[in-house]
């Protein structure tokens, strides 16, 4: 696990030194960065895209029925999916939630569709706190980063992925609790 954090590291490194001087072998670094990341997560290459074709589908429908990709988000890991936003009413929250369950590849739905009418906290902030957690755990030799999906809406983050044991669950749900600007942490963490 360490061996291909310090990988990814590497390759980042080569990327950002040789940035605009050397793009062939920043291409290269940074197509290895992928393949190495892909290949270390728990989901496979197959998992990655089939997670990929879940969210987009999913953004799709809702796109083609009105919703806008700034009120409604969903995060993706295994199949699973978790659904965040908010709408004006509660039929569109279900509406939201039947067009999501269109996408037959989807193990599990967890609807965290709020029915509000203006969110409260904008989505910079909200996407400021969801950096700042997904570097926290890169930074980590200890968590295998890949293997999680963060988002943040209204301050609440949100995550579904594998551990790989138990310590690493708690390791991550710390993290999650303890970042700054941090008002709820709703999870969907499966150790293997």
């Amino acid at each position: 696990m360490a061996f291909k954090k310090n990988i990814f590291f590497f390759f980042l490194a080569i990327t950002l030194v040789c940035g605009g001087g050397c793009v062939p072998l920043g291409i290269v670094a940074v197509s290895g960065t992928l393949v190495a990341t892909t290949l270390g997560q728990q989901r496979g290459v197959s998992g990655i895209a089939m997670d990929a074709r879940i969210k987009k589908s999913i953004v799709y429908r809702w796109k083609q029925h009105g919703f806008s990709e700034k009120n409604l988000r969903c995060c993706v890991y295994g199949r699973r999916v978790i659904l965040i936003g908010h709408v004006d009413s509660i039929s569109q929250k279900e509406w939201a939630l039947t067009l999501a369950k269109k996408t037959k590849e989807t193990t599990h739905i967890y609807n965290h569709i709020a029915v509000q009418h203006a969110p409260p906290s904008g989505p910079l902030k909200d996407k400021q706190i969801a950096i700042k957690i997904r570097a926290a755990l890169l930074a980590n030799i200890h968590i295998t980063s890949r293997n999680y999906s963060v988002q943040a809406y209204q301050n609440v983050v949100y995550v579904v992925g594998v551990a790989q044991t138990p310590l690493e669950k708690e390791k991550v749900l710390f993290y999650l609790r303890h970042a700054p600007n941090v008002r709820g942490v709703i999870h969907y963490i499966h150790v293997l």
